[in-house]
């Protein structure tokens, strides 16, 4: 239990609500083997869900700097995304559908084509518990975007291994086996094996890496450099609505942004010109920054 309230506390860490989707793991088994009662299943996933907010609650407690992190976190962008304030909302609630059916209508296809295929005999045989039981889990693990304004389909990555899976325990059972001889069983193991450990290579030389919004993190790096972490930045109302800007100086040094004086900094869009009295009681800070401009307050 305490290890999967450990991995279920990292998966939210790192992709936020969306990785507390293996707490419906218990109800997904009663539904997919029809074993025990369904009051057993509820009442397991009841003791997964109490031991994951006692977990969250005790580090948050003996963690103040976390708290501070998770209340700015709730403030600034959870909340702002499940109201749709933050960042482009989604034409319609199901809008997370379309990227799902789109990643997975061509092994649908195969699928539907090889059940057909099948004998009356073969289609018996087949077990359906494995297959139903990785696709709940996947659902589990997509559904509840629904109540999001947001629907990035980057959301959807945490529940993609186990629609691969159920769609994997499906095709195992139907498709016809596949005999090889001893030298091309070694070729393949040797084949499957050059492929993972590429691929492992490949993920650690992308470690620091960025994807995305390059020019904006580095900036942000060197802002927490100036003003150093758990602290705050002043700024104007309508520059400080730069969501993107906010997600990243949280998640790199739990800095966040503050509308009313006083403050130490200031912070500007590299266009933007400061009004008279910023001017006057604040100097610029010398950085190689693109994106900002940073002032320092002059009685610092």
């Amino acid at each position: 239990l305490l290890l999967a309230c450990a991995g279920i506390l990292c998966a939210v860490g790192t992709k936020g609500p969306v990785g507390l989707f293996p707490l419906a793991v218990p109800a997904a088994w009663y539904f997919a083997r029809k074993q025990g009662t369904f009051q057993t299943s509820v009442w397991r996933s009841l003791w997964l869900v109490s031991a994951v907010v006692l977990c969250w609650l005790a580090i948050l407690h003996w963690n103040p700097e976390l708290q501070e992190y998770h209340d700015n976190y709730l403030k600034t962008r959870l909340l702002p995304t499940l109201e749709g304030v933050r960042d482009e909302v989604a034409a319609y609630r199901f809008k997370f559908l379309e990227d799902l059916l789109s990643q997975w209508i061509l092994a649908g296809a195969l699928s539907l084509i090889l059940w057909w295929r099948c004998g009356k005999e073969q289609r018996s045989a087949v077990q359906w518990e494995p297959v139903r039981y990785f696709l709940l889990i996947g659902l589990a693990g997509t559904f509840p975007l629904a109540f999001s304004a947001k629907q990035s389909a980057h959301y959807l990555a945490p529940a993609m291994p186990f629609f691969a899976l159920a769609f994997a325990a499906f095709m195992v059972q139907v498709l016809p086996p596949i005999k090889l001889n001893d030298r091309m069983s070694k070729w393949f193991r040797g084949a499957m094996a050059v492929l993972l450990f590429s691929a492992l290579l490949f993920s650690i030389s992308k470690a620091g890496n960025y994807a995305r919004d390059k020019a904006m993190i580095e900036d942000v790096k060197l802002l927490i450099q100036t003003v150093g972490k758990n602290t705050a930045i002043g700024t104007s109302k309508p520059f400080g609505e730069n969501w993107g800007l906010i997600a990243y100086l949280s998640r790199l040094g739990n800095v966040h942004l503050e509308f009313q004086p006083p403050f130490n900094y200031y912070l500007a869009d590299q266009q933007e010109q400061p009004d008279t009295l910023i001017l006057t009681q604040f100097k610029q800070v010398d950085l190689p920054l693109r994106h900002f401009k940073l002032y320092e307050n002059k009685s610092k």
